[in-house]
């Protein structure tokens, strides 16, 4: 495998490149490889089960299950029910009488997500159970499963072995698929999604064979039931090949639009289940339309490119103080450079392809954020087309400097140096994610804190309040990362707004408010055989989350 790796990287390119690999003795690269490629696995495999539990990531348990949040509520109506924490937590785990229909009814009742993850997450579950670490090994699996695709992807670029490990490199130690790799989400599926389908593009252009045209559509059909925003990369390659033929009529293009519609057709039931159920995307998605100053999104689009490379969970916003943001501002340069030298030494047919991959996202999410305000092109999960093609092309641009026989002895050195360093930050980056139980990713990093409060008392009761639309705005999802870190004898009672209970159950020693309405504060408040005290406030909460009746 060594040998392989070395001759590999050592090898002369084919064609599609303008500089050449210098061919030297590295053998201290070789083993460096080695070291990095079993540091990506290592963390990607490392603490499933050691992390919290996210809002998303409940919802992932809570469908892959069968149950839908409807549901739950429905249960709930009456406001006078309590469970314990198992109890709760049973609508997260597989169960006889919840078998695959179930689950694609759940997904079918909420289908903003395209479902081919949840469905394999499910399957997967039957065989290793409905533990969180079971689903995240599904997205760790894709993840490690994105670095021989990347390679594969720049090899059909360039031919430039130094390129494609570069690449590896990048991504194996990126802390940004490291946080995904350990997200029971679709990010890493659709992360191969991009790079499988962009790689039988190219391929399928070169080729012009009935065969990999059929590929190409398949890996249409595979990138849209992976995530519903493939749609911008299936444009993106419209686009590659109309450029690229001139916008003629020709075989390749003929070819291009037979697969790419027949690849879309293999979709459509899916988009009939949207057409007939629309999610309710701007409740669901209600931060990412709230205004935000230009200088604060530019701030955002900052710290995101710098969390590619280098992610220490700084805050925001940003303080030009701080020497992360000093980095981010590196790594921009860097990246802005690396475009610079992907135009300048590249053919069209290469930087084209890249360039429309992160431009046309980019662009989806941006304009909508600057002509009607918002912040989606903050919301860097998103954007995965423009991340994958960022790192490709700073690979690209990190390789040639440091090894091509063009340059001067002394630019590679800096170059490796620069490469050397940019890789150990990111490997720093990955052992802080790997020891820590939150990150910016979860933002629920405040559960840890609530569930320890609340484990510490005797006989606790939680009780917590549902806004009355519940069961398609995420109301379930927000108590379930903290139940997953409650005691199993915690009794939990969930009020559907304005609801109050008649009164507190007698065998409840402490009882908690948990994000609580106004109406049971002010009920509780008139009650002269108890008072109130807040107990945990969040730092961006406009009041506290947890309250604590004391009864006297």
């Amino acid at each position: 495998m060594a040998n392989y790796i070395a001759s590999q990287f050592l090898t002369k390119p084919l064609n599609g490149g303008k500089n050449s690999d210098q061919k030297s003795p590295l053998f201290h690269i070789k083993f460096l490889l080695i070291v990095i490629l079993a540091l990506g696995l290592f963390f990607r495999f490392s603490g499933l089960g050691y992390k919290i539990h996210s809002f998303d990531e409940s919802y992932t348990l809570l469908r892959v299950a069968g149950y839908t949040e409807a549901e739950i509520v429905q249960l709930l109506r009456d406001g006078t029910e309590t469970k314990s924490v198992e109890a709760w937590l049973a609508y997260q785990r597989l169960s006889p009488d919840r078998g695959f229909p179930e689950t694609m009814t759940a997904l079918a009742s909420q289908p903003e997500h395209a479902p081919l993850y949840y469905i394999l997450v499910r399957l997967w579950s039957d065989w290793f159970g409905s533990a969180i670490a079971t689903a995240r090994s599904v997205a760790a699996i894709f993840g490690v499963l994105a670095l021989p695709c990347v390679y594969w992807f720049c090899q059909e670029l360039w031919r430039l072995p130094s390129v494609s490990w570069m690449a590896v490199s990048l991504m194996a130690v990126s802390p940004l698929h490291l946080l995904y790799a350990h997200e029971a989400r679709q990010y890493t599926l659709w992360t191969v999604a991009i790079l499988v389908s962009s790689t039988l593009l190219v391929r399928a252009l070169r080729l012009q064979s009935k065969r990999s045209w059929a590929l190409y559509m398949a890996s249409v059909a595979f990138g849209l039931y992976s995530h519903v925003i493939f749609a911008l990369v299936v444009v993106a390659h419209a686009l590659y090949v109309a450029i690229t033929q001139r916008f003629a009529l020709n075989r390749s293009t003929l070819s291009y639009g037979l697969a790419a519609l027949s690849g879309v057709l293999l979709f459509t039931p899916w988009i009939a289940v949207w057409v007939s159920d629309p999610p309710p995307l701007a409740q669901q998605m209600e931060q990412l339309y709230q205004d935000v100053s230009l200088r604060s999104l530019l701030q955002m689009w900052l710290r995101n490119l710098g969390r590619i490379f280098v992610d220490f969970n700084s805050p925001f916003p940003l303080d030009f103080h701080d020497p992360v943001t000093l980095i981010s501002v590196f790594l921009a340069l860097l990246v802005g450079y690396s475009f610079y030298r992907l135009f300048r030494h590249t053919d069209q047919s290469v930087w084209l392809l890249l360039l429309l991959l992160v431009g046309v996202t980019a662009f989806a999410f941006v304009l909508p954020d600057l002509a009607l305000g918002g912040r989606r092109s903050a919301s860097i999960r998103y954007l995965m087309p423009c991340i994958i093609g960022v790192e490709i092309i700073v690979a690209y641009a990190l390789a040639t400097l440091s090894f091509s026989a063009l340059a001067k002895v002394r630019s590679q050195v800096i170059w490796r140096a620069v490469s050397a360093l940019l890789i150990s930050a990111s490997l720093i980056s990955c052992v802080a994610i790997s020891q820590s139980p939150a990150w910016w990713t979860k933002d629920d990093h405040w559960v840890p804190a609530i569930a320890g409060i609340v484990n510490s008392t005797p006989k606790p009761l939680v009780i917590y309040s549902l806004p009355p639309a519940a069961g398609k705005i995420g109301a379930v999802g927000r108590i379930m990362p903290l139940l997953h870190r409650m005691d199993a004898d915690v009794e939990v009672q969930l009020l559907v707004q304005p609801t109050v209970p008649e009164q507190i159950p007698a065998q409840a020693n402490s009882v908690f408010l948990y994000r609580p309405h106004d109406q049971l504060l002010t009920w509780l408040k008139q009650d002269t055989t108890a008072h109130l005290i807040p107990v945990y406030k969040a730092e961006s909460d406009r009041k506290p989350r947890l309250w604590q009746v004391i009864k006297t």
